[in-house]
């Protein structure tokens, strides 16, 4: 029996394989594998612009939110919150309403103990924003994001991730057990001497992943990129044809002089050739050149050789590149500047968009993610939440002055509140922080209302003594 044949039958069998070979390491199986996550970074974000770069918008996007650990003071609004970041389109009522639930719902933990030093710090090479943006990265990239941690044995922090690091999510292997449902039962990492990490101690997001097989091959997240391989190909393949027409194009094309052969002399034509080779390299090419007109005393011909970038379709095609793989990050071409989506009044739907459809779901999913495996595994005290507010997000809220024409509408208004939706500072001024309603076509406060009813009411006594 062969060396492979042998340590196949072994029950543990751990032999690292690289995903960037033809083969993957799937529950402890060699199985053939026609893709690997290597080539999303490999064939796109590392040489690709449009993926480079929609990528780290979102990662941009994803980074700014600040988080932190809350204790839940009233559940009804937090699940309306909670419901509310769901919203595919937000108006400015929507967000000022979600920043009041957030005021309503939750408040700043008193004692989150170790995990109030992790939400700033998970380690010593990044922060907790750099954590989240860089698993965004992940998850955009290769469909799977894992974080590790590993539990502290003893102390007042037992049971809680000294440190949180991420893993490099396309080396990363899964064992399961082979029977339904599959459970996850170790996970190593093939770039090094195998190290098994305990299920406990890894925070694995995946993206739906529909493709199963009896290996447990659903167990790992299917890339964004996947359904767009041939797209990715043929664009990188359309940069390369582009940068090859420039660097080896050669001449554009051939300028001869007509005559019918035998008409005129060898060695005058090849003299009249250079004279003319000569016109032209010092009166009619160059940059000094520019804009000049040619004259000439013979009759000549021009005969192209090559097709230009326009000919060939490069730059047509490369603009239907640029939008298709923004829809499948579900980004706004506009935020990519598509030369044919230049339109003013797009910008600004445009960042709302990638707000709402590429930032928010995938910051959605972490929360709940940390949320369950933090009080599962990692020691977060049930009466905490792990979350993110939305005051960073501005674009979602209207413009001043469309905030304060709906809100002058309303029966009451609170002065101070209306500023403060409007981007405008609170004076905290006892009377600004009334409820002013309307009276004689003015405003005034709600208290000095009703003491001109009383007063009113008292004028109208007809038994009032008159003294």
């Amino acid at each position: 029996m062969s060396l492979l044949a042998r340590s196949l039958t072994k029950k543990d069998f751990n032999i690292p394989v690289s995903r960037g070979t033809s083969y993957q390491l799937i529950n402890g199986r060699l199985v053939a594998y026609t893709d690997n996550f290597t080539n999303y970074l490999s064939k796109g974000y590392n040489i690709n612009d449009i993926v480079y770069s929609i990528v780290n918008l979102i990662m941009d996007k994803c980074r700014v939110a600040p988080w932190g650990i809350y204790e839940v003071v009233n559940e009804q609004a937090y699940k309306s919150l909670r419901g509310m970041m769901h919203k595919g389109k937000w108006t400015g009522e929507d967000y000022f309403k979600v920043l009041h639930l957030y005021s309503k719902a939750l408040k700043p933990a008193t004692n989150a103990g170790k995990w109030g030093d992790l939400i700033k710090n998970p380690n010593e090479r990044c922060s907790w924003n750099d954590l989240i943006a860089y698993g965004v990265a992940y998850d955009c990239l290769i469909g799977n994001n894992y974080t590790w941690g590993s539990p502290l044995s003893a102390g007042a922090n037992k049971g809680v991730p000294n440190e949180l690091y991420l893993m490099p999510a396309q080396h990363v292997n899964i064992f399961s057990t082979d029977t339904f449902p599959a459970r996850v039962t170790k996970y190593n990492v093939n770039l090094w001497p195998i190290v098994d990490y305990k299920p406990e101690e890894i925070m694995h997001e995946a993206e739906f992943n529909p493709n199963w097989d009896v290996n447990g091959a659903q167990l790992y997240g299917v890339p964004p990129l996947r359904a767009a391989l041939g797209l990715l190909q043929r664009n990188n393949s359309s940069m390369t044809a582009s940068a090859s027409s420039f660097d080896n194009e050669g001449i554009k094309g051939i300028l001869h002089m007509k005559g019918q052969p035998g008409n005129v002399d060898g060695e005058v034509l090849v003299q009249e050739v250079n004279r003319l080779k000569e016109t032209m390299i010092s009166e009619w090419s160059g940059k000094e050149n520019r804009g000049r007109i040619g004259l000439g005393g013979y009759d000549m011909g021009w005969l192209p050789i090559g097709l230009n970038s326009e000919e060939m379709q490069l730059i047509e095609s490369e603009k239907w590149d640029l939008r298709r793989l923004c829809n499948v990050f579900r980004v706004s071409s506009r935020m990519m500047n598509d030369p044919d989506n230049t339109a003013e009044a797009n910008v600004e739907e445009a960042e709302k968009a990638l707000t709402t459809r590429a930032a928010l779901p995938r910051l959605i999913k972490k929360r709940e993610a940390f949320n369950r495996k933090a009080v599962r595994d990692w020691g977060l005290d049930k009466k905490y939440v792990i979350d993110f507010e939305m005051s960073a997000y501005t674009e979602l809220g209207a413009d001043a002055k469309d905030t304060a024409s709906w809100t002058s509408q309303l029966v009451g208004v609170v002065p101070d509140e209306q500023r403060e939706q409007c981007g405008i500072a609170a004076t905290n001024e006892p009377l600004m922080k009334e409820v002013w309603v309307m009276q004689g076509g003015n405003r005034v406060p709600l208290s000095e209302f009703m003491m001109n009813q009383v007063d009113n009411a008292l004028n109208d006594d007809p038994e009032e003594d008159i003294l």
